[in-house]
């Protein structure tokens, strides 16, 4: 295996007595190393780590597990040459998204969830996220459906019509759900591809977009939740908003007196490393957003000596982040704490 590594120094500051709710409780300095095992493996969608071993998808490539090598794990599926959007573990199953349906493999017996076999509108499945032992929430093209496992089951959940808040250039048919994220407190967030941002509490559903909130934009990328319990939400060509007990607002992706180009703003994943400080992932670069010190930092392409197409990040066991790039395949980003 072939490493590239690079090293890059934040220096930390000295406790003091101001405390961000979200970041680390004291300062840390870190020491971070760029490197990405020689594969050719490409066009990283998403990067799931279970039970400490990491699992990735994507472009034509169907599902792998690395381990110190990329192979190709055997789940009977019927179409290599798909997209492969979003790998989901549930007990000791595998579910995953693709553009051929919604597959499910347990080890023993595999299964494809389509159009042809299910009241699914669409083949084309985006995400998946269980909300309890045999209920899950889908994310297909032709809306947001609940998935009853026992009796295997789709229905369609239906949410307010978008049609008036489609974001261009995208058309009216890339109106549906892309993302799920299931809050601490049982609230639920969908983010659609082309038609904002839907959030269920107490069994309503909210309809946020441009029009009546902090949101640059109508198409969402990526969502995730701070340890305190804030939503953070990543927009194509519209940054990251914040939205926080009831209010939104727009979080500031500026260094300095800078502000960051229109191709950094579009916001396809974010993660939170073990320190809880925010990695950003961007059509062009990955930026680290410090909570406790509040500066923003961007890692880009003199730091790593190719173009950075961020994908998907995601934190490994040991609390590292892996960054998934529709190019450069699979970028792990050493994190080590200096006391």
């Amino acid at each position: 295996m072939r490493y590239f590594v690079i090293f890059a120094c934040i220096l930390g500051l000295f406790l003091n007595s101001c405390e961000d709710p979200n970041g680390p409780d004291t300062p840390a300095e870190y020491e971070v190393t760029f490197s990405y095992p020689e594969s050719q493996l490409n066009h990283i969608f998403d990067i799931e780590v279970e039970r400490g071993e990491v699992y990735v998808c994507g472009f034509e490539n169907g599902v792998h597990k690395f381990d110190y090598d990329f192979s190709l794990l055997d789940l009977e599926v019927n179409n290599y040459n798909t997209i492969f959007e979003n790998i989901t573990f549930h007990n000791s199953e595998i579910w995953v998204s693709t553009a051929d349906g919604l597959y499910f493999n347990n080890g023993n017996e595999s299964f494809v969830f389509d159009s042809g076999n299910t009241e699914l509108h669409f083949d084309h499945v985006f995400d998946i996220k269980f909300i309890s032992e045999y209920k899950a929430l889908v994310a297909n093209k032709g809306g947001l459906y609940e998935f009853n496992i026992k009796t295997k089951k789709f229905q369609k959940i239906q949410l307010p019509d978008v049609s008036d808040h489609i974001e261009p250039p995208y058309p009216p048919s890339d109106s549906f759900p892309f993302r799920i994220h299931l809050s601490k407190n049982g609230d639920i967030w969908v983010g659609f591809m082309s038609g904002g941002l839907f959030h269920r509490s107490n069994g309503e559903w909210i309809h946020y977009n441009k029009d009546n909130s902090a949101l640059n934009s109508n198409a969402i990328r990526s969502i995730i939740e701070t340890k305190n319990g804030d939503i953070y939400v990543g927009q194509w060509k519209g940054g990251v908003c914040k939205f926080s007990g009831g209010q939104s607002s727009k979080f500031d992706l500026s260094i300095g007196e800078e502000a960051l180009d229109s191709d950094k703003l579009e916001v396809w994943a974010m993660e939170l490393d073990k320190n809880d400080n925010l990695w950003i992932g961007t059509w062009g670069d990955v930026l680290l957003y410090d909570f406790w010190k509040q500066e923003l930092s961007v890692f880009g392409n003199e730091e790593l000596g190719f173009g950075l197409k961020v994908r998907d990040l995601k934190k490994d066991i040991d609390g590292n982040i892996l960054m998934g790039l529709e190019s450069n395949g699979l970028v792990e980003i050493k994190i080590n704490n200096q006391e």
